[in-house]
């Protein structure tokens, strides 16, 4: 933290410590109003959550002085939408609420801009000041003078968008922030977000659409809600595309989509918030990602949409040339930015997203890369598959997690990568169903 700035701030502090427009005060008789309250309303569809917010509510009453709770999880998977639930719900518990998007801006630019529909001039000693310097000015002028208050820190992308120079000292200060980074800075407390559970989405789409249209193509739905992977923002978005559209079924829409679809690619620019679609959502992250990241990324975009054994792509890094340190840079970053997810304790699977994946996909289809990637990821499953004699526990287990993504290769990539010297369609045939008859052998090895 750079001092100076405590320097900058006493330029405007009284006898008693207190910092104050002495020369306002003196030429107007008053003190600085505080800055009014801009949280806004939450959906009116909201649904669930309900742990998520009485964990809030929890962290947020726990010790003493300024406390940040951190909301974090995929984009489009309801972040925003939380918080300002969460305002909402406890909104007499707070003198004030403040809302601030550090998307685009670090929180200091973010506090003067807010500070602006205060009529009240900064001090002119302060004008050379450090932007840091000015907003915590404007946190010790310009707050209510009694109550506690909610400051909401929208989407920050990292941690030095928040420097602790710009951060309000005011022990009645509750800092609640939602981020796409997982464990954002150390000392916070997290509350990591989930998509919907089915039976929510049910719901969600209810409130949109209707009762009876939900109810009268439930099965449909369902699949679709399953295609959506249980994203909040998909699954509002569809619900909106289709009241807007009455005339369109579930099961219409359900044949045409796709990431880039109307129904789920729209952005709403009449929205204060969440009015990207989807697609510019995780783009948002992807953006946020190093070049090899996005490679990695790319890469992982070939697999068959189930749990992906971490060891394969370990296997094809060296084809595609990826270093093994920046595998697991990447690794980290996609962990990070929850764009992969880790589903055992010793992070050996992970699972991504079912448009994540669709969107990792279209990236690689528009590089250059695309058809090396593919061809690596083709060579390293038909070396598990012709290489399995003889039989050992452990070439069983690593063939039985390759057989969904040998099905996949053999469904997508054989007619498309040329080889003069193999069948790589017979091949896959032959490979499929010798690793699908041995699958089960390989759970039983492994006591699954």
């Amino acid at each position: 933290m750079n001092p100076n700035w405590i320097d900058e701030l006493n330029i405007v502090q009284d006898g008693t410590g207190n910092t104050q427009n002495n020369s306002f005060i003196q030429a107007h008789g008053q003190k600085n109003q505080p800055i009014p309250s801009n949280v806004r309303r939450g959906s009116q569809n909201f649904v669930g959550r309900g742990e998520e917010l009485a964990e809030i509510h929890q962290k947020l009453q726990e010790g003493q002085g300024v406390i940040v709770c951190a909301v974090e999880g995929l984009g489009g998977v309801g972040k925003t939408e939380l918080v300002l639930q969460y305002a909402q719900r406890y909104k007499e518990e707070y003198t004030a609420q403040y809302w601030l998007q550090l998307r685009e801006m670090d929180l200091a630019e973010a506090v003067v801009q807010l500070a602006l529909v205060v009529p009240i001039a900064l001090p002119e000693a302060m004008h050379a000041a450090r932007i840091e310097a000015q907003a915590q000015w404007y946190w010790q002028n310009c707050l209510p003078a009694q109550g506690k208050l909610l400051v909401i820190l929208d989407d920050v992308a990292k941690a030095e968008s928040m420097p602790d120079e710009a951060m309000p000292f005011d022990p009645r200060v509750q800092i609640l922030v939602t981020t796409r980074e997982r464990s954002l800075q150390m000392g916070f407390e997290s509350v990591p977000l989930a998509v919907l559970a089915e039976e929510e989405a049910l719901e969600l789409l209810r409130k949109i659409v209707g009762v009876g249209k939900v109810d009268r193509e439930l099965a449909t739905v369902q699949q679709i809600c399953q295609t959506l992977g249980y994203l909040p923002l998909a699954i509002e978005l569809v619900g909106e595309y289709l009241a807007k559209n009455r005339f369109l079924t579930f099961a219409e829409l359900q044949e045409r989509l796709h990431l880039a679809d109307e129904s789920i690619a729209r952005e709403r620019k009449h929205k204060f918030y969440a009015y990207r679609g989807v697609a510019a959502a995780i783009r948002l992250s992807w953006d946020d990602l190093s070049a090899t990241s996005q490679r990695v990324a790319m890469l992982l975009g070939l697999f068959a949409p189930v749990d992906i054994l971490w060891e394969l792509v370990e296997g094809i890094r060296e084809s595609v040339e990826i270093t093994k340190t920046e595998l697991n840079e990447a690794r980290g970053q996609l962990d990070n930015l929850h764009l992969i997810q880790p589903i055992d304790e010793e992070n050996k699977f992970y699972k991504i997203h079912t448009l994540v994946r669709e969107f990792f996909r279209i990236e690689l289809s528009q590089k250059e890369e695309n058809n090396q990637f593919r061809q690596a990821f083709v060579t390293h499953l038909l070396e598990i598959a012709n290489n399995i004699h003889p039989l050992t526990n452990d070439k069983i287990r690593i063939a039985a997690y390759a057989s969904p993504h040998i099905t996949l290769a053999r469904q997508e990539m054989s007619s498309n990568i040329y080889n003069s010297e193999d069948d790589l369609s017979l091949k896959f045939a032959e490979s499929a169903i010798y690793l699908e008859g041995n699958a089960t052998i390989s759970l039983v090895i492994e006591g699954e």
